[in-house]
């Protein structure tokens, strides 16, 4: 007998192979009643490893005890097995420990408490963050030759991150939105696989999910393919056939619960509705919805044409009926808005929980209930926790009521989730901005600009703050990096004229405003442009040139985005026209806004009739019109723009000679306006609060408070010759005819192409021949 067959005898002798193999056996019982148990229930999968790990820890003791005990017969323990059973629990305790310690062993869900807009609480399962799975979902590529199916390339994933939403164990993204070309919404350029992982992994996404369309006949197939996005491995590769091809996105979302392995327990508990039932039955509609998606932005009638054509073809419509609503708001069409939104509404049963939201959000901002709103944006933060988005939507609505603080945490919660998304990290900057932590915002652009070097967007923004504080020479070279890389750069050529145009360089200024036009690649550009230029001619007292530039950028507005649009634009630079002395076409256009807005937008027309009596210098009617123009602010829930009204206020307060009276709200105007809003101009909304503050503190005598008010204006915009008008008088009180002809060379240097009958540029040029006249 060789050795071998001798041990072989002698584990089967003392029974080895059978305990051994029932211990393996029981074990693979317990393994899978485990993964039931753990499906079932909702509990945390680390339970199932952490089975796993002791099963197969233990196999020396079991085989040890199997050798010692398992011949037939009485067997006596030795100090030898039981010091080898008692290293190995020891041991195997220590892996363990090891490998679960602070891992989650209980529930993979967790219940909070939360207040609807009503203030009703509403208690939910939520899973645990850890537990979520983050899906990035891509364009589908069309490989038939059949160009009617092209729509699905954006539809079929669109419709299916739809469908994934309503499961709370999910977080899908669409990733196509970097696929969009300008051919339309059917033509996306598809980015191969590397690049679609980098950007699900710059999200912190899971995995990634790519498709194709053929069709066979009469029926369409879709195939999926699942990748883990942090090694790129396929994970599943599925495929679907039919005739409707809504039904078989239905069939690859169910597919991808299994294939992520969201817990049986949740799946059955949880509404799954087909996504026709979410959009609607009419493929028509959904076709002409996705386009209107895509023409929004691009081309406000189409969009709105395009929306209409959807609900008449579906008014169950939900989606279609919201997006109608906005549409019908850019129009000037408030009623028709409600109505869409009602409509909306009546049909929530056809959105998502996360659509339902969204759409109750905007109604209540647009019926004016700020507290409902605010109730709702954090009802989504409070049961989508791991929502990037819901935390954007509750950061806005936090600025847009003044609580800056609250704002940072909102945004900061968000970047965290995904620090991909430079919109998000600009909105957590502009949120420390606006509560003086300027510190902290510089350290935002930075990190986000060291995470993506080749970014533009927060080389802009770095400039772009230090350009707020009056900072121009390394702010133009932050800009001059970004036209290094790319001298088409927009935001960078519309800076760069920006900066010119404070140092008073105006004729640098028009050439990058030039350079901007020819770059200009949307309406929104287009637009911006065009205001930046209106103002940059009244900067210079050149305000007949403003208004005709005003007249063709509003009739530009007018015919790519609307009439609302163009009314808020004209009312927003109503004050033009009296400084032109054209005071009656200001009051014929507060008539057209008067006859043409309907609630809620009529609240704009006191806001344009305070702007018009701070033009023309009266400031008795101005102070009866502000508690009228307040309500702007107040009901809309705008209270980020308070600083306005205390500007306006204070304005009035100055003009009836009560200056003792408008200091402290000059000073709380000027303490409360937010960062960077004091622009090349201020025939709008804003204003300039230490102008106000330092024409009244000289008229009192308090010339130091006086210089250090107009130089905190000075800082910001040194080409604005009404503060250096302000600043020569000053001087000129406090005996120092040096600096005072300096300051008022400068105001006349401004000004030296203003219309003839500018008044202060003539009131400036007077004072400068007085004053070279007595030497």
């Amino acid at each position: 007998m060789t050795r071998t067959s001798h041990i072989w005898t002698e584990l089967m002798r003392r029974r080895v192979p059978h305990i051994v193999g029932a211990y393996f056996a029981g074990g693979w019982i317990l393994l899978e009643f485990t993964d039931w148990a753990v499906g079932r229930w909702v509990l945390s999968p680390h339970i199932t490893d952490l089975v796993v790990a002791s099963w197969l820890l233990m196999i020396p003791a079991v085989a040890l005890l199997a050798w010692t005990h398992g011949a037939p017969g009485r067997d006596r323990w030795t100090r030898l097995e039981i010091g080898g059973v008692a290293a190995n629990v020891i041991v195997a305790a220590a892996v363990m420990f090891g490998l679960f310690q602070g891992r989650d062993l209980g529930a993979a869900t967790t219940t909070v408490t939360v207040l609807d807009e009503d203030g009703r609480s509403v208690e939910r399962d939520i899973p645990k963050r850890e537990f979520m799975r983050r899906l990035a979902v891509f364009a589908f590529v069309n490989e038939s030759d059949d160009s009617g199916l092209d729509w699905l390339q954006l539809g079929a994933p669109w419709s299916l991150t739809l469908d994934l939403e309503q499961d709370d164990w999910l977080r899908p993204v669409t990733g196509f939105a970097e696929e969009l070309s300008g051919e339309g919404p059917f033509s996306p350029t598809h980015l191969p696989l590397s690049q679609q992982r980098e950007l699900a992994l710059d999200r912190f996404l899971d995995y990634l999910l790519v498709g194709s369309i053929q069709g066979r006949g009469d029926s369409v197939v879709l195939a999926s393919r699942l990748y883990d996005a942090k090694t790129g491995t396929l994970l599943a590769e599925r495929a679907f056939e039919g005739p409707e091809p809504l039904d078989l996105v239905d069939r690859i979302s169910s597919q991808l619960r299994d294939d992520l392995e969201i817990p049986s327990g949740h799946v059955a508990r949880t509404a799954d509705l087909p996504v026709r039932e979410l959009l609607s039955d009419s493929l028509v509609a959904v076709r002409a919805f996705l386009q209107a998606e895509y023409a929004e932005g691009r081309d406000a009638a189409a969009n709105l044409r395009l929306l209409a054509a959807a609900v008449g073809t579906d008014s169950t419509f939900a989606l279609a009926q919201a997006a109608l609503g906005e549409a019908y708001i850019a129009f000037n069409q408030p009623e028709d808005a409600f109505a869409a939104y009602e409509a909306a509404l009546r049909h929530q049963y056809r959105l998502s929980e996360r659509s339902r939201f969204e759409v109750k959000a905007r109604y209540y901002q647009i019926t004016r209930q700020p507290e409902k709103t605010l109730a709702i944006a954090r009802m989504r933060t409070d049961l989508y926790p791991t929502d990037p988005s819901a935390w954007d939507v509750l950061g806005i609505v936090l600025i847009n009521q003044a609580d800056n603080e609250g704002a940072v945490e909102a945004f900061e919660q968000g970047r965290v989730l995904d620090p991909s998304s430079w919109s998000r990290v600009q909105l957590l900057g502009q949120a420390y901005l606006n509560a003086g932590r300027t510190d902290d915002a510089e350290r935002t652009y930075q990190r986000h600009a060291d995470r993506y070097p080749e970014r533009l967007a927060p080389i802009r923004a770095i400039g772009g703050m230090y350009l707020q504080q009056g900072r121009f020479t390394p702010a133009a070279e932050q800009f001059e990096k970004a036209l290094l890389v790319d001298p088409n750069d927009f935001p960078s050529l519309v800076a760069m004229a920006d900066i010119s145009e404070r140092t008073a360089s105006f004729e640098n200024a028009r050439a990058f405003y030039d350079r901007a036009i020819s770059a200009s690649r949307t309406t929104d550009q287009m637009w911006q442009v065009g205001g930046r230029l209106v103002g940059h001619f009244d900067l210079q007292g050149m305000t007949d040139s403003a208004i005709a530039r005003n007249e063709a950028l509003s009739g530009y507005i007018r015919s790519s985005l609307g009439r609302v649009p163009e009314l808020q634009h004209r009312l927003n630079t109503i004050a033009l026209y009296p400084r032109a002395g054209r005071s009656a076409e200001a009051r014929a256009l507060l008539d057209t806004l008067r006859s043409e807005l309907e609630p809620p937008l009529t609240l704009f027309v006191p806001v344009a009739e305070a702007l018009l009596f701070r033009e023309l210098g009266q400031g008795e009617v101005l102070e009866a019109k502000i508690p009228e123009a307040r309500r702007l602010y107040e009901e809309l829930g705008y209270a980020s723009l308070e600083w306005t009204m205390l500007y306006l206020e204070a304005e009035a307060m100055r003009m009836q000679g009560r200056c003792a009276d408008a200091i402290p709200m000059f000073e709380q105007a000027a303490g409360a306006m937010q960062v960077g809003l004091l622009g090349e101009t201020d025939v709008g909304l804003g204003g300039n609060p230490w102008l106000g503050l330092g024409t009244c503190l000289r008229e009192l005598g308090r010339h130091e408070d006086a210089a250090n008010a107009l130089g905190e204006s000075y800082s910001r915009l040194p080409a604005d010759a009404r503060v250096l008008l302000q600043l020569a008088y000053l001087y000129r009180d406090m005996g120092d005819r040096v600096e005072a002809m300096r300051y008022l060379n400068g105001a006349v240097h401004v000004w030296r192409n203003a219309d003839t009958d500018h008044v202060l540029a003539a009131e400036a040029n007077a004072l400068l021949t007085e004053w070279e006249g007595r030497g």
